[in-house]
């Protein structure tokens, strides 16, 4: 796939910045209403990129597919819904073992601003709240695993509609091997 020709425009998105994702959204369908309605209009970056492109461009250019000279193959780990689940608790706990909360304090003690923390991503977004005691720890773990399941149920939806995408168990390693083995000697 292709990138927009428009160079990032810091003074642009700097006019941005007053206002919600909700306002971000609605000039986006005033500009390009074919674009809002495929935007994730929680994902603040792509709203201020495509309305920074359209700044400079007049609309966000449709993506076109390019041929590759090269076959690929994709796979797909099809994991059990409790195994996601236990997964995202085991990475959550382990990040705040490793010191995740003590990284974000560092972050805001060295100039970052709390709205860019926000913006970096639900778990920074969740530990920015703790920090500054809007919510309990056990809230926080909370919301942020709530919020990471309902990324990842929206993840799989979007990955799942790609027909190419073989799908596979991840404990079937020969059923693996033998789809890998049969991709390259075709």
């Amino acid at each position: 796939m292709q990138a927009a020709p428009a160079q990032p425009n810091p003074a642009f998105r700097k006019t941005l910045e007053p206002f919600s994702n909700e306002e971000l959204l609605d000039l986006l369908r005033e500009k390009d209403a074919r674009r809002a309605d495929t935007i994730d209009p929680d994902n603040r970056r792509r709203l201020e990129r495509s309305l920074e492109i359209i700044h400079t461009l007049g609309e966000v250019p449709e993506v076109k597919k390019t041929e590759s000279h090269y076959d690929w193959l994709l796979l797909g780990v099809d994991i059990a819904k409790e195994t996601l689940h236990q997964n995202i608790h085991t990475r959550l706990h382990t990040r705040l073992d490793q010191g995740m909360i003590a990284e974000v304090q560092s972050l805001l003690d060295s100039g970052v601003t709390p709205k860019r923390l926000d913006d970096l991503g639900l778990e920074y977004r969740f530990i920015l709240r703790y920090i500054q005691q809007e919510i309990t720890y056990e809230e926080m773990c909370e919301q942020i695993a709530t919020k990471s399941k309902q990324f990842a149920k929206r993840q799989l939806t979007w990955l799942k509609r790609d027909q190419e995408i073989v799908w596979c168990d991840p404990t079937d390693r020969k059923a693996i091997s033998e789809t890998v083995q049969n991709f390259l000697s075709s």
